[in-house]
């Protein structure tokens, strides 16, 4: 989020069946009689009636398909979670059995995206436009050769200097892929195979497919996955093997 004079900016990215990831700009528009602290106001506070004059959203830019996605739905996407990452990515997933890694960079007519400018035009959401560019995209989960896996969830875990993505599919297994690995490449749109750095392989801890996976927002190593047979298994990726995890629910049912 951004804070700016009588503005704040919360930005949020969202997956689209047409397989396309769009952004949107959510504007807290502060009430500048509501307090004396009207510039230090944090997003968090614009939910008070008293300090909020209203909120607008804004479009601020989207995703292209490229050729291999054409039909594929993106079914879900997550953001880096290190504040001081140099680079804001999104990681996301698609029907067809591939993850894809973006950048998130400003557009050349607009603000910065970090808005470390003085500039009073930085306020318009107008301004905050980005640009949504695949890094790299692989083909992740597959039920059989020739046949690929719906990829439900991805997301970033571990740190700067190890960072992993995880996948979950309907193939039942849970990968961990070496971000460094994969972003070495020239391509950003090549439909390669990578190869993970450790596949939980299926009916190690599910009996079912994964259909979520989520870090921690304060601990980066650990890491909780969900499957369609009602349990939840928490990991902590620096331990990892093919047989061991940190924990395990019982069924919901």
């Amino acid at each position: 989020n951004n804070n700016n004079n009588n503005n704040r900016f919360l930005r949020f990215a969202s997956a689209h069946s047409t397989g396309e990831i769009r952004m949107q700009t959510l504007q807290c528009l502060v009430n500048p009689d509501a307090d004396e602290r009207k510039d230090d106001i944090e997003m968090e506070e614009c939910y008070d009636d008293a300090t909020r004059l209203g909120y607008r959203i804004h479009h601020s830019g989207q995703s292209t398909v490229e050729s291999e996605q054409e039909g594929a739905l993106c079914l879900a996407l997550n953001w880096t979670k290190h504040e001081h990452d140099r680079q804001q990515q999104l990681v996301s997933t698609y029907s067809n059995g591939r993850v894809a890694i973006h950048d998130v960079l400003p557009s050349p007519n607009s603000s910065s995206l970090n808005n470390n400018n003085n500039n009073n035009d930085s306020n318009d959401p107008e301004n905050q436009e980005v640009q949504i560019v695949p890094r790299h995209a692989w083909n992740a989960h597959s039920l059989f050769p020739g046949c690929p896996a719906e990829v439900w969830s991805a997301d970033f875990c571990g740190d700067n200097d190890d960072r992993l993505i995880v996948s979950c599919a309907d193939d039942t297994s849970l990968k961990f892929w070496d971000v460094r690995t994969l972003l070495d490449t020239t391509s950003a749109t090549t439909g390669s195979s990578s190869s993970p750095v450790l596949t939980v392989p299926p009916s190690t801890v599910f009996a079912a497919g994964t259909t979520c996976a989520a870090t921690h927002p304060h601990h980066p190593y650990w890491v909780a996955c969900g499957s369609y047979d009602e349990t939840v298994a928490l990991y902590d990726v620096r331990y990892l093997t093919t047989t061991t995890n940190k924990g395990v629910s019982s069924s919901l049912a």
